[in-house]
């Protein structure tokens, strides 16, 4: 058998003596010790230039994305999916929302609210230059004055690749309901 090293976010989670040694085992047997592990598919345990290398080949594709992206919500909606590889039931499952609706907001039939707009670009993980781009083209633009929509800019900056329960636990606590 070939050997595979992960590296993992360890966390020790029972109580254990005052002494504890970290190591890297495979353990059959019945134990008192318990861990919370986290895997990070290898991005933060790269080396820095791997780091760099891939961020820029992200932000590069980000910028194409977002080049490709017209004044036509349609064709938003239509490329977003595709790159997400999603459909409008995907979506709407991922958002708790009919896809009939979503499809009506983005032909233009019914006019959506700042809140299913931003649910759209959290739904699909939409990273900060296309979600504004996209929140525009939906004609639901965030408020600069508005605590609210100041709290949702800030999570469609620093929350985007998490999950939506995530998102919505942390505007929760600012007083935001999406």
């Amino acid at each position: 058998m070939d050997e595979c090293c992960l590296a993992f976010d360890m966390e020790i989670t029972s109580k254990v003596e005052s002494t504890y040694h970290t190591a890297c085992f495979l353990n059959r047997e019945p134990s008192d010790v318990t861990f919370d592990i986290t895997y990070h598919n290898g991005y933060q345990n790269a080396p820095q230039s791997r780091q760099v290398e891939m961020r820029k080949k992200q932000q590069a594709e980000w910028l194409e994305i977002r080049r490709q992206m017209t004044d036509d919500p349609e064709q938003c909606m239509d490329l977003l999916l595709d790159w997400r590889g999603m459909k409008y039931t995907d979506l709407g499952d991922a958002i708790d929302r009919d896809p009939k609706t979503i499809s009506r907001t983005v032909k233009g039939t019914t006019n959506p609210s700042v809140e299913t707009a931003v649910l759209i670009c959290f739904g699909m993980n939409l990273p900060p230059v296309i979600s504004e781009k996209l929140l525009d083209v939906l004609n639901c633009k965030l408020k600069p004055m508005n605590p609210d929509h100041q709290w949702i800019s800030e999570a469609l900056h620093v929350k985007y690749p998490e999950s939506l329960w995530a998102v919505r636990e942390y505007l929760e606590q600012y007083g935001v309901n999406i």
